[in-house]
């Protein structure tokens, strides 16, 4: 027979309850948090792709002299540059939506005379879930312009060359060359 020492205290319910509050209420802090980060890191992969492509434009460019004398014939800027780079995903149209599915990201880009355009979609926007940040990358063939990126938050699926140079504001400057 099992005999019972009652000089031992067990803990209460009240106690239970208290620290299972304690622990939901950190827990609810906690979880938001980590969501963000998601979303800096999608925003951070963006801009780290943009420079990655922002490079090989203008090295394409350093080549050839000018942005369009770099496309050989039959083909447009992002066809081009994804013969040349295989680890980014680029449209076979100009100024083709932007997309990220896991971890595959797809840029837009546009070349309007000798300026090039690119935008990439980062994470959800912090303001409104419903629309993802889209970074954009100006890039002038003379070097003339500083080369920005913007950051818009745009309808899902919406993020486009096209439409990331109209952004609502400039977040920095990256380096022309």
């Amino acid at each position: 027979m099992i005999k019972f020492d009652r000089s031992r205290r067990a803990f209460s319910l009240v106690e239970i309850l208290f620290a299972v509050i304690i622990i939901g209420v950190l827990t609810a802090v906690a979880i938001p948090s980590l969501f963000s980060q998601k979303g800096k890191a999608d925003d951070s992969n963006a801009k780290q792709t943009l420079r990655t492509v922002q490079q090989l434009a203008r090295t394409a460019q350093d080549d050839s002299g000018s942005f369009s004398g770099t496309i050989p014939a039959g083909q447009n800027m992002a066809t081009y540059l994804a013969s040349i780079e295989k680890d980014i995903k680029f449209g076979t149209i100009e100024d083709a939506p932007s997309t990220k599915t896991g971890n595959v990201r797809s840029v837009s880009i546009q070349l309007n005379s000798e300026v090039v355009t690119i935008a990439a979609v980062g994470g959800k926007n912090s303001v409104d879930a419903t629309k993802e940040n889209c970074f954009g990358i100006k890039i002038t063939g003379d070097g003339s312009a500083a080369t920005l990126y913007y950051r818009t938050p745009t309808a899902v699926g919406s993020c486009k060359a096209s439409t990331a140079s109209a952004g609502t504001g400039v977040e920095g400057d990256f380096p022309s060359k």
